[in-house]
């Protein structure tokens, strides 16, 4: 079993924001939210075990106002909630758009002493010191020897599908890679791998550690909370962020594979079940940091990802992925495309090594970055920044 430390600091924000009422300033104040609010549910209730919580949360998009955060919130719009409640408005920023959120709450009459900037998870990361002294001991993997590392955990997962008559695809930046410079590209620092959803179910229920590589699900480790399975190297460790910004995970150098699916035929339906598909994403790690907040919660696992992939991957027209990509903040395009375009493989070459390709990769990588054999501007080259270390 690979270890694995979970780190969910939405305790640690509530802890911050309660302090606000320790030191006296906030008596009578109402608390307003402004930002980022997937996770708003959780610390909500965090709060209330602590004996206060959010009155209001504001936000300037008109299709997220009405909306129903949990029980006892709703989204507004920040002008009616500021100037009813200007002079008792406490406003507590959590985005990385904070300077505007400040400027434009001060147009609308709030002073500095009415605006909390609170910490981003990373800097509350900071102050958990025994993550940072744990990695400080260990020897950093440099940028091309993360790659190799990467390779060798590519040619296992190779190794592994082939043997057992499952289906796998390179993808993303690593089948960009083997296009157009027949290798990694030179500023990425992951692999990238698809499956479909049948075969995906079958790696991870089947694949048993072999002493240096293991695979992380949600079935089979409890304190694992991606919604997409893992193929991690034991030799190593590495600091991930998860989507929810406030669940960090702890574990060695890792491969995401990411399951394909069907998806239906109509345009209008398509864009629903994409809509469908990040609410769910949203809603899955919503469940775990409620978990660590109320054990009582349902778990509602098994019911979120039989909504998520109802239709099979083998027997639809069209085929896609229900997982939303970021990197550093960007999301790339969601997409489905004709099944014929998966249907068949090809083996591309990729460093010293052939590696399983979907025979249709032109028309996935033109929707996926248009023009992709032109490489981008320096100033457009986007890696994850992810710092790996050797365990010894």
């Amino acid at each position: 079993m690979v270890e694995i430390k979970n780190i969910n600091l939405l305790t640690k924000l509530a802890d911050t924001i309660c302090h606000l009422i320790d030191c006296g300033k906030v008596k009578g104040k109402k608390f307003i939210w402004f930002g980022t609010f997937g996770y708003i549910g959780a610390l909500q209730q965090a709060l209330t075990l602590r004996g206060m919580g959010i009155d209001f949360v504001i936000d300037n998009s008109a299709d997220k106002w009405g909306a129903i955060i949990c029980s006892d919130l709703f989204v507004f719009p920040p002008e009616q909630i500021i100037s009813k409640y200007k002079d008792t408005a406490l406003v507590l920023i959590s985005s990385s758009h904070s300077a505007a959120m400040t400027a434009q709450l001060k147009k609308l009459g709030l002073d500095d002493s009415q605006i909390v900037l609170l910490p981003t998870s990373e800097e509350l990361l900071k102050t958990e010191s025994n993550v940072y002294n744990q990695l400080n001991q260990l020897q950093k993997i440099e940028h091309r020897d993360l790659q190799m590392v990467l390779l060798d955990m590519l040619k296992a997962v190779k190794v592994y599908c082939e043997a057992n008559n499952l289906k796998y695809f390179i993808s993303n930046g690593t089948l960009l890679g083997a296009v157009r410079h027949k290798g990694f590209v030179p500023w990425d620092d992951d692999c990238d791998i698809y499956m479909p959803y049948e075969d995906y179910v079958k790696f991870f229920e089947g694949f048993s550690g072999d002493g240096r590589y293991d695979t992380l699900y949600w079935k089979k480790d409890a304190d694992f909370t991606r919604h997409i399975g893992i193929f991690t190297d034991t030799h190593t460790v590495q600091l991930r962020l998860n989507k929810h910004p406030y669940l960090w995970y702890l574990g060695g150098v890792s491969i995401g594979i990411v399951p394909l699916t069907g998806f239906p035929s109509s345009p209008a339906e398509i864009t629903r079940k994409f809509e469908l598909n990040k609410r769910l994403t949203e809603h899955w790690f919503w469940y775990y940091a409620m978990r660590d907040i109320n054990p009582s919660i349902s778990d509602m696992r098994e019911e979120l990802l039989a909504m998520k992939y109802p239709l099979s991957f083998y027997d639809s027209e069209y085929i896609g992925t229900s997982h939303v990509i970021y990197i550093k903040g960007k999301e790339y395009p969601r997409w489905t495309l004709p099944y014929s375009d998966f249907s068949k493989c090809v083996l591309l070459e990729f460093e010293d090594d052939c590696f399983s390709a979907p025979a249709g990769y032109d028309a996935y990588l033109t929707q996926l970055y248009g023009n992709y054999m032109q490489p981008p501007p320096e100033s457009e080259r986007r890696d994850h920044n992810y710092v790996a270390y050797w365990k010894k």
